[in-house]
């Protein structure tokens, strides 16, 4: 077996042009050019092949003087070899240059292209502007429209190392093929990176690192772009990292789980303030998990959209900071998604359609927080928290289908901290439920369940004072159950609201002064059961159909009121009041009618 070595040294202030073609296996080519202008141009065929390790046997250490080196500006490099098991690799470093040293310089072109199995790149520049920096990519914009400093790799097995050090650098790494892996990393300031790796590929790795802290927040490394894509394969894993401010990452997979392999994952994380990701996964059985910021202070304004298609998919998404937005949209079945934001004025969209048995969960502590929530299909899953000193928290949503559950939490378990949020949902489908706690005061929470359903149950919880309930039902055999702990609370079960089928129930119990109930029931076989203890409490409960209709009314207390009435055959109102200057009046209009009264001073 033959071997080739070509060992070069070129040194010119000006202009310096070298090249090198081989066509056999185990040939070697180390260059060394300083100057400016230079180009260096390498075609090596065949296996084995070698580019940038010096000295004639593979233990050989390489020194900076005799291997394949660019020192200067507007440099130009081009390596291709063809074949497999052929390697790219500059040198290691010493106290002048880091590892892995290729081109050191201003706005030098490095391309490299390996087309056979088993091959590996190492690649370093140093300096500033290499390959052609695209101001409109950096500080959140655009993918990059082409690639300036190139890898290419076209078989399986194959690695690729970048290490770019200063600003305003780019690179682009392709690969074919499967077990292949991309690792790179920048520092400094606007730099771009974009790893793609195509064909149907399995067990794919690319792995990016750009920029660093440091203090104070002014000089953190910033508008730094990374894109990551692998397409149409199993088992693959994304790792993005990005410390600094006004980043972009860009994460897209495609492909489905297949027997024997592991899913394919993305894994991102941003630390600093004004930051954003952007990306897609297609197929089944992915992972994302996401986590921006690192304090209230530095990690404000951050940004996550991500989209999901396909089943049994799971996102995990952690902020951490003032104004962050996250959106998630997920199709298909059995998918997950779990977000957690820790700061104020944050946002939180999740949209699970045309799908079932989705499950989302959102956390978020500090105040004026929002989640948006919409859910289609049965059997879907939702809880919200809003945690904390949590005022001003808002959660919205719509569950579209059969068998859901919606579970809402806002405010300290233990204290009167949290004013002013909301809950407003609606649900469309049988069997479904809501459940509201709220903990605070001016709370408001607000249900919908409509669209003939069937077997649907509400439920809410307040503690502290002018509270307010509002609730709309409009199927059969629906259940509201009411449990307000304060004073001036109000239920709202008439009017635009109320139970509009038949065998609804209808429970209330409040515990305070001046709170207030109003029942509205239409159609048949309706309930009431409505207790108020403290003083100056008023009920209204006014029940319409043609059969059965029952009111239990107990009030405990000074000054309370209640009114009534009832139309229809067969209805029954009892009412209770223990105390003084207690005032109640009904009206029945039907056949069977049954009114029980009973005032005075409890003892």
């Amino acid at each position: 077996m033959k071997r080739k070595v070509l060992l070069a040294s070129v040194s010119m202030a000006a202009l310096a042009f070298a090249s090198a073609a081989y066509a056999g296996d185990n040939n070697q080519t180390n260059i060394n050019q300083k100057g400016t202008n230079g180009s260096v141009t390498i075609d090596q065929g065949g296996n084995g092949n070698v580019a940038g390790v010096s000295g004639t046997a593979s233990s050989t250490a390489p020194t900076i003087s005799n291997s394949l080196v660019q020192d200067g500006s507007n440099e130009t490099l081009t390596v291709t070899q063809s074949g497999d098991n052929n390697t790219f690799k500059g040198v290691a470093g010493d106290s002048t240059h880091p590892g892995s040293q290729v081109q050191a310089g201003a706005n030098n072109t490095a391309n490299v292209t390996q087309s056979g199995k088993s091959s590996t790149v190492t690649l370093s520049q140093s300096g500033t502007g290499n390959g052609v920096f695209n101001a409109a990519n950096s500080a959140q914009g655009a993918a990059a429209s082409g690639d300036s400093n190139v890898i290419n790799q076209g078989a399986d097995n194959s690695a690729a190392t970048l290490t770019q050090t200063g600003n305003n650098n780019i690179f682009g790494i392709n690969q074919n093929g499967s077990k292949n892996a991309v690792t790179v990393t920048q520092s400094s300031d606007g730099n771009e990176a974009a790893a793609t790796q195509a064909a149907a590929v399995s067990n794919g790795t690319i792995t990016i690192t750009q920029g660093k802290t440091t203090t104070p927040v002014a000089t953190y490394d910033h508008g730094n772009y990374a894109s990551a894509t692998q397409s149409a394969g199993d088992s693959s894993q994304i790792s993005i990292n990005q410390q600094g401010k006004l980043n972009t990452a860009v994460a897209t997979q495609s492909g489905s789980s297949t027997a024997g392999y592991i899913d394919n994952s993305i894994s991102v994380n941003q630390f600093g303030t004004g930051n954003a990701v952007i990306g897609s996964s297609i197929g089944n059985d992915n992972i994302a998990n996401m986590t921006q910021g690192v304090s209230y202070l530095s990690a404000n304004s951050n940004t996550i959209n991500f989209t999901q298609n396909g089943s049994n998919h799971g996102i995990s998404l952690i902020q951490q900071g003032t104004g962050g937005d996250i959106n998630v949209n997920q199709t298909g079945v059995y998918n997950n998604a779990t977000v957690s934001q820790y700061g104020t004025s944050n946002t939180f969209g999740a949209n699970q359609g045309t799908g079932g048995h989705n499950y989302m969960n959102g956390y978020q502590d500090g105040t004026s927080n929002t989640v948006s929530a919409y859910q289609t299909g049965s059997g879907n899953n939702a809880q919200f928290t809003q945690w904390g000193n949590a005022s001003g928290g808002t959660v919205g949503g719509n569950q579209f289908g059969t068998n859901s559950y919606v579970t809402v939490s806002q405010g300290y378990y233990y204290g009167a901290g949290s004013t002013g949020n909301t809950v407003t949902y609606s649900q469309g489908g049988d069997s479904s439920s809501l459940n509201v706690t709220q903990i605070g005061a001016t709370n408001t929470a607000s249900s919908t369940q409509f669209g003939g359903t069937d077997h649907n149950q509400v439920g809410i919880y307040q503690s502290g004072n002018t509270n307010v309930v509002a609730s709309l039902q409009t199927g059969n055999s629906d259940n509201l159950s009411v449990n307000q702990v304060g004073n001036n609370n109000s239920v709202g079960n008439a009017g635009l609201n109320g139970q509009y089928g038949n065998n609804d129930k209808a429970t209330v119990n409040q515990t305070g002064n001046g709170n207030t109930v109003n029942n509205y029931q239409v159609n048949n076989s309706e309930m009431l059961l409505a207790t108020q203890t403290g003083d100056n409490n008023y009920i209204y409960n006014h029940q319409y159909g043609y059969q059965v209709a029952s009111a239990t009314i107990t009030q405990t207390g000074n000054g309370n009121l209640a009114f009534g009435s009832q139309f229809g055959a067969s209805s029954v109102a009892t009412v209770t009041q223990s105390g003084n200057n207690n005032s109640a009046t009904y009206f029945q209009n039907g056949n069977g009618n049954t009114v029980t009264v009973s005032q005075g001073v409890k003892h």
